[in-house]
C-alpha cells in the first residue's frame, strides 16, 4: 500500500509500507517522522554536498547563470552556488532537525541567502524577481530539489526504519 507518511517544505515522499505493519504500529505517524528525521539526517550528511560540485548544475536543473557570473566562476575554477563556498560551509555545518509528531523540519542557515530575493519556502520557480526589478536563481529551489534515486534513497531508510521498529515490537 503506498502511504504518503510525511510532507515538509523539503520533499514529499510516498512510502509502501505493509497495512499489517501501519496498523501494528499504533503511533505510526510518530514512527514514520522518527524515519524522516534519520533521512533527512542522511540528506544533509550524503546528498547535500553533491549540490556543489561541477555537475550539479545539469543533475539538478539550476537556472542558467548570467555571463559575469560565469566569468567569475570560471576565473575561481568553481561550479555553481560555489562562487565563494561561504554558502556550502554554512549549510553543512549548520543544521537543525526538528521532530515533530508527524514531520520533520531540517532548518539550515547561510549568511549569503540574506542577500538574496525573499523567496517562499515553496516557490520551485528557477528564477525569481528581486525588489530590485532583477532576475535571479532560486538557490533555496536549487539546494533543495532532489533527483529520483535521492527520493528512493530517502523513501527506502524511513521505510526500512518503519519495518524495523514493527520487527521490534513483535519480539
Amino acid at each position: 500500500m503506498k502511504t504518503k507518511v510525511t510532507r515538509s517544505s523539503m520533499f514529499m515522499i510516498s512510502l509502501s509500507v505493509n497495512e499489517e505493519i501501519l496498523r501494528a504500529l499504533k503511533n505510526s505517524p510518530e514512527i514514520a517522522a522518527e524515519g524522516m528525521q534519520l533521512a533527512a539526517d542522511y540528506w544533509h550528511e550524503n546528498f547535500l554536498g553533491r549540490h556543489f560540485q561541477k555537475f550539479s548544475g545539469a543533475k539538478y536543473g539550476y537556472a542558467l547563470r548570467n555571463s559575469q557570473y560565469k566569468k567569475q566562476a570560471r576565473k575561481k575554477g568553481k561550479p555553481d552556488l560555489v562562487l565563494s563556498g561561504s554558502l556550502q560551509r554554512d549549510l553543512e555545518s549548520r543544521a537543525a532537525i526538528r521532530k515533530t509528531s508527524r514531520s520533520v523540519e531540517l532548518k539550515m542557515h547561510a549568511r549569503v541567502l540574506n542577500f538574496v530575493p525573499n523567496i517562499q519556502q515553496s516557490n520551485i520557480a528557477m528564477r525569481v524577481r528581486h525588489s530590485n526589478g532583477n532576475m535571479y536563481p532560486n538557490i533555496k529551489r536549487e539546494v533543495k530539489v532532489m533527483v529520483s534515486p535521492e527520493r528512493a534513497k530517502l523513501s527506502d531508510i524511513c521505510s526500512r526504519y518503519m519495518v524495523k521498529t514493527y520487527m521490534a515490537s513483535k519480539k
